[in-house]
């Protein structure tokens, strides 16, 4: 994993514990119709089906990073089972420990 950068692992570990589609990047940003990348862990999310022009309403969000090394983040009530398996997961393979919120309950 030495040579992978960090928002290559997090998308790993994304994938792994969300399913099949989700990516940890996504902007919430469109620009010329298109949900946009970012260059570090951001939003939670996955494309629901293909749509022209995109909009959010298109993607299921389950929720976003606060750090840029994906060691902070915030999630739906409904995934809080697979954030915490991201955050062990991300424990055993990077060392660092993960700080997990859940929309609406107190921390």
């Amino acid at each position: 994993m030495e040579n992978k950068s960090i928002r290559d692992v997090v998308n790993l570990l994304v994938k792994e514990c969300f399913g099949k589609g989700f990516r940890g990047d996504w902007s919430d940003q469109i620009e010329g119709g298109s949900i946009l990348y970012t260059g570090f862990p951001f939003l939670i999310a996955k494309r629901k089906w293909y749509s022209i022009p995109e909009t959010l309403e298109f993607w299921d969000i389950a929720g976003r990073f606060q750090s840029n090394d994906g060691s902070k983040l915030v999630v739906r009530s409904d995934l809080e089972e697979a954030a915490r398996k991201y955050a062990r997961l991300y424990q055993e393979r990077l060392g660092k420990e993960v700080k997990v919120s859940i929309y609406g309950k107190a921390a």
